[in-house]
């Protein structure tokens, strides 16, 4: 039972604690995201990830990757009340050094396409594909000043793609939160991480010494919401 709840049910008479216990006994087996049911679904969802980002790396010059496995606790009192107690997802995070912009994007949206990737439909307009945003967003400016752009993928999988570069303060941060360079990916702190979440110090020293465009890829596939 939520805590919240449970704070409800003590200032009740003891025959009406037995009927409620009994009416809300239904949202009190919520798994743990440390139990073995929730973690073999996590084992899952990172073989996929995996799988899809393999074929996003394949040729191209990775200069850093992490990758992270996070659950965030659902809210519940009395002026909220999310619709879970634990929403968990994978990410994998990937720096890719592209050269010019423009042409990097071109290239990196064609693979995309060709990967079985469309632009989100529910974004906005202005960045439907990485060509389409450079086309409304052109002015001279950082890499890192542009927008992310998100496409949907097969098996569920979300990707965010980040135009940066080396100037970019957040790269040069040794991160630990699944965020990490693209923080837009989950929109939250998370509130429990299970694994992974961190870049090494030599990822950094090359993320900062790159010469080129960055292209920040943060895959996300959720594996359990309750």
């Amino acid at each position: 039972m939520r805590p919240f709840a449970q704070r409800w049910v003590r200032r009740l008479p003891h025959g009406i604690v037995a009927l409620v216990v009994t009416l809300t006994g239904c949202g009190m087996g919520a798994p743990d995201p440390a139990s073995d049911k929730v973690r073999a679904k996590a084992e899952a969802a990172a073989e996929t990830l995996a799988g899809f980002t393999a074929g996003l790396k394949a040729g191209e010059t990775v200069l850093a990757e992490f990758r992270a496995d996070y659950c965030l606790e659902g809210i519940h009192n009395w002026k909220r009340d999310d619709s879970y107690d634990w929403d968990c997802t994978v990410t994998h995070n990937l720096a890719l050094e592209v050269g010019e912009l423009r042409a990097g994007a071109t290239t990196l949206h064609e693979g995309l396409l060709d990967a079985g990737c469309q632009p989100d439909p529910s974004s906005n307009p202005a960045r439907h594909g990485l060509p389409v945003m450079l086309d409304n967003y052109d002015q001279p400016k950082p890499p890192h000043r542009y927008p992310d752009v998100r496409y949907v993928c097969g098996n569920d999988i979300t990707l965010h793609v980040k135009p940066s570069d080396r100037t970019d303060e957040r790269l040069g941060k040794r991160l630990v939160r699944p965020e990490g360079w693209a923080h837009y990916a989950t929109g939250s702190a998370a509130n429990r991480l299970m694994s992974g979440g961190e870049i090494t110090p030599e990822d950094v020293a090359r993320l900062t010494s790159a010469e080129g465009t960055l292209m920040v890829l943060t895959a996300t596939l959720r594996y359990h919401r309750a």
